[in-house]
């Protein structure tokens, strides 16, 4: 089920060049699990354990949904719904 997981370069050429339905597969096939939990899989371990560190903690689509609108505006300014949004670090 879960093949070699994508990197960030590949997902980001993939969503350029319009292959959502090939994106969509990836995930449904577990080659976005890495990413998805904020692994680049191309990014070095020293790099990605410095940047998790200063990262603020991200928040899931699951609280997201129990948020109020103030909480949602907060985590938006903290930079703490980068993960969801899907905006890159």
């Amino acid at each position: 089920m879960s093949g070699k997981q994508l990197t960030r370069s590949q997902v980001r050429d993939m969503a350029e060049r319009g292959l959502h339905d090939q994106l969509v597969q990836a995930r449904r096939d577990g080659r976005l699990v890495d990413l998805l939990a904020g692994r680049d899989p191309e990014a070095h371990e020293d790099e990605a354990d410095h940047a998790a560190a200063d990262a603020p903690t991200q928040v899931t689509r699951d609280e997201l949904k129990t948020m109020t609108p103030e909480q949602r505006v907060t985590a938006r300014k903290e930079g703490r719904l980068d993960q969801v949004l899907g905006i890159d670090p």
